[in-house]
């Protein structure tokens, strides 16, 4: 693999456009011909090279949002139709954070994380964390901010099951595990995981009531039974921003994301990815021509599908 070269806006644009008549799109790689297999093909443009990144600079996911957030501080990042208490129904518009809005939140909420770690007595520099929501603006800020701390993040979902949840959690031994809802993880986690002891909740947890009757405490006491202590994200992004901790940037080499398989025929398995992995997908998913500034993009596959948290 060649040292990766910086591409212009228009070297980008450039690479959509298609071979020339009576030309192949796919061209061998030399000297990757064996007994019984082809040789291996690659795009006509990278035969002697992968496309790694349109920037050398850029080598993570981190490193992918900060540049866009730098030069789009002020445009529109995440958006959220919120659900009208009063009429029970979604708004019909959307209310935005920003790139540099969704920059400062998640580095608050991913130095909160990593003091909370500190706080139970989690000193691994490098762990898993598990990720465990629908599709919500607080999914993707809170893969951010795990990644802002060259942790890595695991995904569950509900289908999955009681069972292979816990396999999962204990398996990838993931410190602690982000939530919209606690119930279904709460349930999964008997008899306790040794490994998750703390979960975070996007939802506000205190509406001002009584002492000792908000759904933080009643939900702490709770998950006390299970040796799990509960944080609103509020209150972790808080803790972070007291803290002063900075970024901790992650390299090319460092795991992104492990998504494990549904386990349908035996345990599941994790697939690990990196950051050099994640950020090549990017680049080349770009190089099609089809991706704008302008453009607007609604998240609707589920988020744990690795290419959907990367799109922002």
């Amino acid at each position: 693999m060649t040292a990766p070269r910086a591409y212009s806006e228009q070297a980008i644009r450039d690479l959509a456009v298609p071979p020339a008549p009576n030309t192949p799109q796919g061209v061998p790689v030399p000297g990757t011909e064996t007994e019984n297999r082809t040789a291996i093909y690659r795009n006509f443009r990278f035969r002697d090279g992968l496309l790694t990144t349109f920037d050398p600079a850029v080598q993570s996911t981190y490193d992918l949002f900060e540049q866009a957030a730098k030069k789009f501080t002020n445009s529109k990042c995440l958006g959220t139709r919120p659900w009208n208490a009063q009429t029970k129904t979604w708004e019909n518009k959307y209310v935005w954070q920003t790139y540099g809005e969704v920059s400062k939140r998640y580095k608050a909420l991913g130095a909160g994380l990593v003091e909370v770690h500190k706080q139970a007595g989690i000193t691994a520099e490098k762990c898993g964390v598990g990720l465990w929501a629908q599709n919500r603006a607080e999914w993707q800020i809170a893969d951010l901010a795990i990644v802002s701390q060259s942790l890595f993040t695991v995904s569950l979902y509900e289908t999955l099951g009681p069972d292979t949840t816990e396999y999962i959690v204990n398996h990838a031994e993931l410190a602690s595990v982000f939530c919209s809802c606690l119930t279904s993880l709460l349930s999964s986690n008997s008899p306790p995981s040794p490994y998750a002891q703390g979960h975070h909740l996007p939802r506000p947890l205190d509406a001002g009531e009584e002492s000792g009757y908000t759904k933080l405490e009643v939900l702490n006491a709770i998950a006390a039974q299970n040796g799990i202590k509960i944080y609103s994200m509020a209150q972790v992004e808080a803790i972070g921003v007291s803290s002063g901790r900075q970024p901790v940037p992650p390299r090319r080499e460092d795991i992104t994301t492990i998504n494990y398989t549904s386990g349908t025929t035996g345990m599941p398995k994790g697939v690990v990815l990196t950051h050099g992995s994640a950020v090549a997908a990017i680049t080349s998913a770009r190089s099609g021509g089809t991706v704008g500034y302008n453009d607007v993009h609604i998240s609707y596959l589920p988020s744990p599908t690795s290419t959907a948290d990367w799109s922002i």
